[in-house]
Parts: structure tokens; C-alpha cells; sequence
């Protein structure tokens, strides 16, 4: 089973001054959540930049005003701005 688990799963890699969106889980941070239905609200924020690659997983992010600085890269999205002539298209995830 774990087998067929692994197969859709994706190794998310930074490099150093890349941008990468949050994931956090807004019911349990109280502070980001500003309306009525806290699970409505969004999962990923930011778009922060990585500073530095520690270990294989964890990733240390320029963040404003935080304890925390490292996370894992399960809670790490790949952020891209894709310019098309005079629009910003936001590409999450892998670009090909």
C-alpha cells in the first residue's frame, strides 16, 4: 500500500532565494483567522523566501516577526510568478 502511496508523492526541493508559500492550519492559528468560518479560510500564505537548506527536509524561511524559522517541506508550496506580456499569472506548484 505504501507503495502505491509513495507514487503520487512529489519530493518538494528549494534552492536557496526561491519563494515558497506556507501551509498552515488557520483553525489552530487564531491569529490569521479573521472570519466566522475559520476552516474556510486559506491554507497557504505568504510568499517567503528561503534562506538556507538544512538537512534534506527542512528549510529555513525569511519570515516577519516569528519564532518559528524552519519548516519541513510538507508545509512548503512552490511559489512562480509567470509574466504574460502585461498580466502576473501565480503558478503554484511545479512549472514544466
Amino acid at each position: 500500500m505504501k507503495f502505491y502511496a509513495d507514487k503520487k508523492r512529489k519530493q518538494a526541493t528549494f534552492k536557496v532565494e526561491d519563494s515558497a508559500l506556507l501551509k498552515l492550519q488557520p483553525y489552530a492559528q487564531s491569529s490569521l483567522v479573521n472570519g466566522l468560518f475559520p476552516t474556510l479560510v486559506m491554507k497557504y500564505f505568504g510568499s517567503y523566501k528561503v534562506l538556507e537548506k538544512i538537512g534534506k527536509a527542512v528549510y529555513k524561511l525569511d519570515l516577519p516577526d516569528s519564532d518559528r524559522e524552519r519548516f519541513d517541506q510538507t508545509q512548503l508550496r512552490a511559489y512562480r510568478v509567470l509574466v504574460l506580456g502585461d498580466k502576473q499569472v501565480i503558478v503554484r506548484g511545479e512549472m514544466s
